[in-house]
């Protein structure tokens, strides 16, 4: 088994609950919230964010460096971190579907660290881009 599956709980303890990252999407005129998200759920979505963030960082730094070697292992580091980020985040969200019963609906997390239903329209854009491109 993996080296960072044996080290997970571990990692996700030592996230302080003054440090964790919080949802940025506000909650839309059709959510409807349903709870609060646990501090695990918090936690990783914490750890999410930060490897999302070190992938990022690491692909940035590969874009400007020099050394070939260098710049494959920034690219594998990228991956990795994205790949570890994404597991934690269908954890996140297979854990908050179990512990509210939610999985025939649209989820989302909001400021606040709340849990919502959000009725989706085919026809309408995810919350995300909807602030992107600042459409009510």
């Amino acid at each position: 088994m993996s080296e960072w599956f044996k080290l997970l709980p571990l990692e996700l303890s030592e996230i302080p609950e003054t440090e964790l990252a919080e949802p940025r999407h506000p909650m839309q005129q059709n959510d409807r919230q349903v709870g609060d998200m646990s501090l695990l759920a918090k936690k990783l979505f914490t750890l999410a964010m930060l490897l999302d963030k070190s992938g990022s960082q690491n692909k940035l730094d590969a874009q400007y460096c020099n050394d070939k070697t260098e710049r494959e292992r920034l690219m594998a580091r990228a991956s990795e971190y994205s790949s570890k980020a994404e597991a934690l985040r269908t954890l996140m969200w297979i854990g908050i579907k179990d512990e509210f019963g939610l999985w025939n609906d649209s989820i989302g997390v909001r400021v606040g660290f709340r849990i919502v239903i959000s009725p989706q329209n085919e026809n309408d854009l995810p919350p995300f881009l909807k602030n992107m491109f600042r459409i009510e």
